[in-house]
C-alpha cells in the first residue's frame, strides 16, 4: 500500500488476458484523514479542493486487441478497508475500445479524470476488466495526482 507523496497504483503492469478477466492494479492507496494542530479531523477524505485526478497512461507495451472490439473497463473503488476492490464501492468508471492494430501506442494517455469532490473512503484501488474479446498485449501506469494533458 502507498501513501502520501507515493499514490500510484501501478507502474507498467500487464492488463493483457482473455474476455471477462478481471486485473487488479497492484496496490491500493490510503488518503489519511485531515487533521488540525489538536489532531481533531477537519475532513473526513481531502478531495474537497477538486485537484485530486485519476490518471491512467498506456506504458511499456501497446493496447493490441486479439480481434476488434475489446473493451477495457477501469473501475476506481473506494472502501473503509485496506482491500478496495473487493467489496469497495465504484466511484468512477472510464472505458477504452481497443482494435487490431493498436490505437493505443506505448506512451498513450488514456485518460485523466477529476477525483469527486467532498468525502470519501480512505482506501482507493483499481480494477481493469476485459469484456468482448481478449487482449493480447498491454501495459498501463495508474495513479492518482494532478491532471494530465494530452500531449503531456
Amino acid at each position: 500500500m502507498r501513501r502520501d507523496s507515493q499514490l500510484v497504483f501501478t507502474t507498467a503492469q500487464a492488463i493483457s488476458g482473455a474476455a471477462a478477466d478481471v486485473i487488479v492494479l497492484t496496490d491500493q492507496i490510503l488518503i489519511p484523514q485531515m487533521k488540525d494542530h489538536t489532531g481533531t479531523a477537519t475532513n473526513d477524505r481531502p478531495n474537497v479542493s477538486g485537484k485530486l485526478f485519476w490518471n491512467c497512461i498506456v506504458d511499456g507495451a501497446d493496447l493490441l486487441a486479439a480481434v476488434d472490439g475489446c473493451v477495457i473497463t477501469f473501475d476506481l473503488y473506494a472502501d473503509s478497508d485496506s482491500t478496495p476492490t473487493t467489496g469497495g464501492t465504484v466511484i468512477d468508471s472510464f472505458a477504452v475500445t481497443e482494435n487490431t492494430p493498436s490505437e493505443h501506442k506505448d506512451g498513450t494517455y488514456l485518460f485523466s479524470r477529476a477525483l469527486p469532490n467532498g468525502t470519501f473512503s480512505p482506501y482507493l484501488g483499481v480494477t481493469a476488466t476485459l469484456t468482448v474479446q481478449a487482449l493480447s498485449t498491454g501495459k498501463v501506469t495508474s495513479w492518482i495526482g494532478p491532471p494530465l494533458q494530452q500531449g503531456k
